[in-house]
């Protein structure tokens, strides 16, 4: 059975470092590791649900999971690192 764009899961986690939010934009600034075939770097992402960028501090570690469907240009989840 094929699996359709609606009912792709997000990526696996990914560990990051909130650099930056911005609720006008709805976007959240992340420093992280290699992840998807991409290098180490830090780049502004959308969040899926503004209501994400309340959960976030600069500073912050978290762990995040992107949207397949945009080719991971939006956050879809996001842990808290303890």
């Amino acid at each position: 059975m094929a699996v359709r764009p609606h009912q792709r899961r997000p990526r696996r986690l990914t560990e990051g470092l909130v650099k930056k939010t911005d609720k006008t934009k709805g976007t959240v600034t992340l420093a992280h590791g290699a992840m998807n075939g991409m290098p180490p770097m830090t780049m502004a992402y959308k969040v899926k649900d503004l209501a994400l960028l309340d959960k976030l501090k600069v500073g912050q570690k978290i762990r995040f999971a992107t949207d397949p469907a945009d080719g991971g240009m939006t956050v879809m989840r996001i842990e808290s690192v303890n």
